[in-house]
C-alpha cells in the first residue's frame, strides 16, 4: 500500500482514530514520520437545540485543541442530520418540509458564529462550514441561509462540491458567489446518472454511496476546470482538499487518480 505522502498529498485531514481517547503524541508522530500537515479536521453538531449547546461547546473545545496541537489551522464544521434526512437526501432539492424552524436556525447561526470566534481566539484556528447532504444544510435554500445567519467574522466556509452536486447546486456558481468567505475547499467527484437514477428509485444517501455515487475526482460528473478556474481568478491560496467517501476500487488507485487530475488541471 502506498502512503499518503508518495502519491503527492501534502497533508491529511483529521484522524479518526487518534479522536477517541485523543492521542496528540500518536497523531503528531505519525504526521512527522510521512512528513505530512494536518490543516484542519472535523467536527459535526446538533448546533440548534440550546440544550445541547453547552456539550457540543465542551466537545468542540477538546477536538479543536487536539488539532490545533498539531498544527491545523482550520476546524471544518458541519451540522448534524437524522435518520429521515439521510434516507432522503437530494430527493427534495427544491423545497423540504423537515427543515429547522425559524427558532431552531437562529439558534444554530449564533451557535456557530459563537463557535468560530472560540476556534479563533482560544485555538488560532478558522471555522469553516461543510454543507453535507442528509444534515440541517443541505439544500440550496438552506445553505444560503445559513450564510446570511452566520458571522463572516467568525464563519467561513469549506464547500464540498459533491455534496453540493447531491443538492443539485452548481459547485461553480457557488464558489464564485461566496468567493469572499471560502477559506478551504473539498473537491469530490460525484456520477449524477447514478445519483439520479437512485433518486427516481427513492435510494438514500448510505446506499448511494456504497453504490459509488462519489467517484475518484476527474472520473466524475463535475467540471474541476472550471471550479479550479474560480478559485485561480480569485487568487486563492487556501487548502484544496481530496475526499473519497467510498470508492469500489483500490483505496491508492482512487486516491492517486484524484491528485492526477488535479494537478494536470492545476498545472504542478
Amino acid at each position: 500500500m502506498e502512503t499518503v505522502s508518495t502519491l503527492g498529498y501534502d497533508g491529511v485531514e483529521g484522524a479518526r482514530e487518534f479522536l477517541d481517547p485523543p492521542q496528540p503524541e500518536a497523531l503528531s508522530s505519525m504526521l512527522d514520520s510521512e512528513g505530512l500537515l494536518l490543516p484542519g479536521g472535523y467536527y459535526a453538531a446538533n448546533w440548534f437545540d440550546m440544550d445541547w449547546r453547552p456539550r457540543e461547546f465542551n466537545a468542540l473545545r477538546q477536538r479543536a485543541e487536539l488539532y490545533a496541537g498539531v498544527g491545523a489551522k482550520y476546524l471544518v464544521a458541519a451540522s448534524a442530520g437524522s435518520p429521515q434526512r439521510m434516507a432522503t437526501a437530494g430527493h427534495m432539492n427544491e423545497g423540504r418540509s423537515d427543515g429547522l424552524s425559524d427558532y431552531q436556525w437562529e439558534c444554530l447561526g449564533e451557535a456557530v458564529s459563537l463557535a468560530g470566534e472560540l476556534v479563533q481566539v482560544e485555538f488560532g484556528m478558522q471555522l469553516v462550514f461543510h454543507n453535507h447532504a442528509g444534515t440541517y444544510v443541505e439544500t440550496a435554500h438552506e445553505v444560503d441561509r445559513f450564510i446570511s445567519l452566520t458571522d463572516p467574522n467568525t464563519v467561513f466556509l469549506a464547500p464540498d462540491t459533491g455534496h453540493l452536486a447531491y443538492a443539485s447546486i452548481d459547485s461553480t456558481d457557488f464558489i464564485a458567489r461566496n468567493i469572499s468567505r471560502v477559506r478551504y475547499v473539498h473537491t469530490k467527484d460525484i456520477d449524477l446518472d447514478l445519483l439520479s437514477n437512485g433518486i427516481e428509485t427513492g435510494t438514500g444517501y448510505y446506499e448511494l454511496v456504497q453504490n459509488g455515487v462519489f467517484t475518484p475526482v476527474g472520473a466524475g460528473s463535475l467540471d474541476f476546470e472550471a471550479i479550479l478556474g474560480v478559485l485561480s481568478e480569485a487568487d486563492y491560496a487556501g487548502w484544496i482538499i481530496v475526499e473519497q467517501d467510498f470508492t469500489l476500487t483500490d483505496p491508492d488507485v482512487a486516491a492517486g487518480m484524484s491528485i492526477d487530475h488535479l494537478k494536470s488541471l492545476i498545472g504542478s
